[in-house]
């Protein structure tokens, strides 16, 4: 357990802004362009889901947070936390990075081939605890292999909805 840190803080701001932003964004839609939100055909009821998942999911963090964080005892676990958290915020970094390149590259590539090679990559760097790279990404591998397909035919099959 460690104590809450100004870093924390700020990403209970940008989550909290993100919720905010979908929850207006729904709200403008609705008054705009006339939509019902819990309608069958609604397409703004799986923005409002999620929304309304983060705004949940933020609050009960912040709360286990400040919960666990008046229970802090021994100095040296802090060191070792804030060294987890620096790296968990350097792989959250490199994953919105890695997310920005992969809407560029996907034009070229298309989806198929660039979501498994995208899914592969992510996958290996997120499961960095796991010290045998080959492992990590045969993993990884295997599970894009099946799950990306999968999903390109629920939705582009089933759903009717057109992926790039």
């Amino acid at each position: 357990m460690r104590k809450l840190g100004w870093l924390d803080f700020v990403i209970y701001l940008f989550i909290g802004a993100i919720s905010a932003f979908v929850m207006i964004s729904i709200k403008t839609w609705m008054d705009t362009r006339d939509m019902a939100l819990f309608s069958t055909t609604s397409p703004l009821i799986f923005p409002f889901l999620i929304g309304s998942a983060l705004l949940v999911f933020l609050i009960l963090t912040v709360l286990s947070d400040i919960r666990q964080s008046k229970n802090v005892d021994a100095p040296n676990e802090n060191e070792e936390d804030d060294k987890d958290l620096t790296v968990d915020v350097g792989m959250a970094v490199l994953y919105s990075v890695g997310v920005i390149v992969y809407t560029f590259v996907i034009r070229r590539i298309s989806f198929l081939p660039g979501t498994i090679i995208f899914l592969v990559i992510a996958m290996a760097l997120m499961n960095h605890e796991e010290l045998i790279t080959g492992k990590r990404i045969g993993k990884a591998a295997m599970v894009s292999l099946v799950a990306v397909p999968v999903l390109y035919f629920v939705f582009y099959k089933i759903f009717n909805v057109m992926l790039p």
